[in-house]
Protein backbone atom coordinates (compact mmCIF):
# COMPACT_ATOMS: atom_id res chain seq x y z
CA UNK A 1 0.00 0.00 0.00
CA UNK A 2 1.27 3.42 -0.77
CA UNK A 3 0.73 6.65 1.23
CA UNK A 4 0.50 10.41 1.38
CA UNK A 5 2.43 11.79 4.08
CA UNK A 6 2.87 14.83 6.15
CA UNK A 7 6.62 15.29 8.46
CA UNK A 8 6.06 17.99 11.45
CA UNK A 9 9.51 19.38 11.78
CA UNK A 10 8.52 22.36 13.51
CA UNK A 11 9.61 25.13 11.25
CA UNK A 12 8.24 23.09 8.02
CA UNK A 13 6.11 20.51 7.09
CA UNK A 14 7.46 18.08 3.90
CA UNK A 15 4.35 16.47 2.03
CA UNK A 16 5.30 13.22 0.36
CA UNK A 17 4.21 9.82 -1.25
CA UNK A 18 5.76 6.51 -0.41
CA UNK A 19 5.11 2.78 0.06
CA UNK A 20 7.22 2.50 2.78
CA UNK A 21 6.61 5.15 5.44
CA UNK A 22 8.84 3.83 8.21
CA UNK A 23 11.97 4.29 5.86
CA UNK A 24 10.96 7.22 4.30
CA UNK A 25 10.76 9.55 7.75
CA UNK A 26 14.14 7.87 8.51
CA UNK A 27 15.21 8.93 5.42
CA UNK A 28 14.37 12.51 5.31
CA UNK A 29 14.93 12.50 9.40
CA UNK A 30 18.86 11.67 8.88
CA UNK A 31 18.84 14.16 5.46
CA UNK A 32 17.54 17.15 7.82
CA UNK A 33 19.28 15.94 10.49
CA UNK A 34 16.16 16.46 12.96
CA UNK A 35 13.08 14.37 13.91
CA UNK A 36 9.86 14.85 12.92
CA UNK A 37 7.53 16.16 15.86
CA UNK A 38 4.34 14.91 13.98
CA UNK A 39 3.35 12.38 11.39
CA UNK A 40 0.19 12.15 9.44
CA UNK A 41 -0.21 9.48 6.67
CA UNK A 42 -3.19 8.47 4.46
CA UNK A 43 -3.91 5.80 2.13
CA UNK A 44 -3.04 7.65 -1.49
CA UNK A 45 -1.54 8.02 -5.02
CA UNK A 46 1.39 9.75 -6.69
CA UNK A 47 -2.05 11.46 -8.01
CA UNK A 48 -3.18 12.92 -4.67
CA UNK A 49 0.01 13.52 -4.08
CA UNK A 50 0.13 15.92 -6.86
CA UNK A 51 -3.17 17.48 -6.12
CA UNK A 52 -1.68 17.94 -2.19
CA UNK A 53 1.57 19.37 -3.91
CA UNK A 54 -0.50 22.25 -5.78
CA UNK A 55 -3.08 23.08 -3.26
CA UNK A 56 -0.01 24.21 -1.13
CA UNK A 57 2.06 26.20 -3.77
CA UNK A 58 1.45 29.34 -2.44
CA UNK A 59 3.63 28.07 1.15
CA UNK A 60 6.38 26.21 -1.03
CA UNK A 61 9.72 26.85 0.56
CA UNK A 62 11.38 24.63 -1.43
CA UNK A 63 10.56 21.06 -3.33
CA UNK A 64 8.15 19.57 -0.89
CA UNK A 65 8.80 21.27 2.08
CA UNK A 66 6.28 24.01 3.18
CA UNK A 67 5.65 26.58 5.53
CA UNK A 68 2.46 26.13 6.96
CA UNK A 69 1.00 24.42 10.09
CA UNK A 70 0.93 20.74 10.37
CA UNK A 71 -2.77 20.90 10.79
CA UNK A 72 -3.23 22.93 7.68
CA UNK A 73 -0.78 20.37 5.85
CA UNK A 74 -2.89 17.66 7.27
CA UNK A 75 -6.36 18.47 5.77
CA UNK A 76 -5.11 19.50 2.34
CA UNK A 77 -3.67 15.73 2.08
CA UNK A 78 -7.06 14.72 3.63
CA UNK A 79 -8.69 16.41 1.29
CA UNK A 80 -6.64 15.82 -1.96
CA UNK A 81 -6.86 12.03 -1.26
CA UNK A 82 -10.63 11.92 -1.41
CA UNK A 83 -10.96 14.56 -4.52
CA UNK A 84 -13.55 12.80 -6.53
CA UNK A 85 -11.77 13.80 -9.71
CA UNK A 86 -8.67 12.75 -8.69
CA UNK A 87 -9.71 9.05 -8.95
CA UNK A 88 -9.53 8.87 -12.50
CA UNK A 89 -7.03 6.23 -13.78
CA UNK A 90 -3.48 7.92 -13.81
CA UNK A 91 -2.49 9.49 -17.22
CA UNK A 92 -0.11 7.51 -19.41
CA UNK A 93 2.96 9.04 -19.38
CA UNK A 94 5.25 10.00 -23.01
CA UNK A 95 8.64 9.02 -22.58
CA UNK A 96 11.32 11.47 -24.72
CA UNK A 97 14.56 11.84 -25.23
CA UNK A 98 15.67 16.06 -24.90
CA UNK A 99 18.76 17.27 -25.95
CA UNK A 100 19.84 19.64 -23.43
CA UNK A 101 23.18 22.40 -22.93
CA UNK A 102 25.38 21.22 -20.94
CA UNK A 103 25.77 24.13 -18.84
CA UNK A 104 21.92 23.70 -18.26
CA UNK A 105 21.96 19.97 -17.54
CA UNK A 106 24.83 20.48 -14.85
CA UNK A 107 22.75 23.43 -13.12
CA UNK A 108 19.78 21.18 -13.27
CA UNK A 109 21.46 18.31 -11.89
CA UNK A 110 22.83 21.03 -8.73
CA UNK A 111 18.95 22.34 -8.43
CA UNK A 112 17.80 18.72 -8.33
CA UNK A 113 20.68 17.31 -5.38
CA UNK A 114 19.29 20.59 -3.68
CA UNK A 115 15.66 19.75 -3.51
CA UNK A 116 16.94 15.82 -3.16
CA UNK A 117 15.13 15.21 -6.72
CA UNK A 118 16.63 13.29 -9.94
CA UNK A 119 17.51 15.77 -12.62
CA UNK A 120 14.45 14.09 -14.62
CA UNK A 121 11.80 14.76 -11.96
CA UNK A 122 13.48 18.46 -11.23
CA UNK A 123 12.92 18.87 -15.19
CA UNK A 124 9.64 17.68 -15.02
CA UNK A 125 8.62 19.76 -12.62
CA UNK A 126 9.87 22.70 -14.17
CA UNK A 127 7.90 22.31 -17.10
CA UNK A 128 4.71 21.52 -15.43
CA UNK A 129 5.23 24.82 -13.65
CA UNK A 130 6.02 26.79 -17.34
CA UNK A 131 2.56 25.06 -18.44
CA UNK A 132 0.80 26.20 -15.43
CA UNK A 133 2.01 29.74 -15.61
CA UNK A 134 1.72 29.64 -19.49
CA UNK A 135 -2.12 28.65 -18.57
CA UNK A 136 -2.62 31.37 -16.47
CA UNK A 137 -1.74 34.20 -18.69
CA UNK A 138 -2.95 32.55 -21.86
CA UNK A 139 -5.63 29.88 -21.42
CA UNK A 140 -6.04 26.40 -20.57
CA UNK A 141 -4.19 24.22 -23.50
CA UNK A 142 -7.18 21.74 -24.36
CA UNK A 143 -6.31 19.39 -27.36
CA UNK A 144 -9.31 17.30 -29.67
CA UNK A 145 -9.54 14.06 -28.93
CA UNK A 146 -8.52 12.24 -31.91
Amino acid sequence: MAYVYVFDFGDMVKVGYTSDLKTRQITIQSNLKKKAVNVFSVPGSRADEALAHEKLEPFRIRGEFYDCDFSKACAVVEAATNEPANQQEEVETAKFTMVMDEKLARQMTYIAKYYGRSRIKEIDWACRQYVKEFEEKVGKIEFEEQ
